[in-house]
């Protein structure tokens, strides 16, 4: 499965994801593959899909919404984040 290429996702959101990987040594055994703007897919250390994080805004800013994968098309919601790695946190 190819990882997609910074060219196609926008810095912010790939920004976003390298503070939280570098800020948090929590995060070393999950990866978050940037999909298309605001949506990441979560996958761990063996490369197997967890679930995706997609970004919400609304009027009180941003919130993270975490889904984990059950089955290849079906997901159960985890909840709503205000902070992108809490969202994360949730996978482990």
């Amino acid at each position: 499965m190819p990882l997609s290429t910074i060219e196609e996702t926008p810095t912010a959101d790939i920004s976003e994801v390298d503070m939280i990987e570098q800020s948090s040594p929590r995060t070393s055994t999950l990866s978050l593959v940037p999909v298309r703007a605001g949506l990441w897919r979560v996958v761990n250390r063996s490369g197997a899909v967890l679930g995706h994080i997609e970004r919400q805004t609304d009027a009180d800013g941003d919130r993270f919404s975490a889904r984990r994968l059950v089955f290849a098309s079906r997901t159960v919601p985890l909840g709503l984040f205000c902070r992108l790695d809490d969202a994360t946190d949730c996978f482990r």
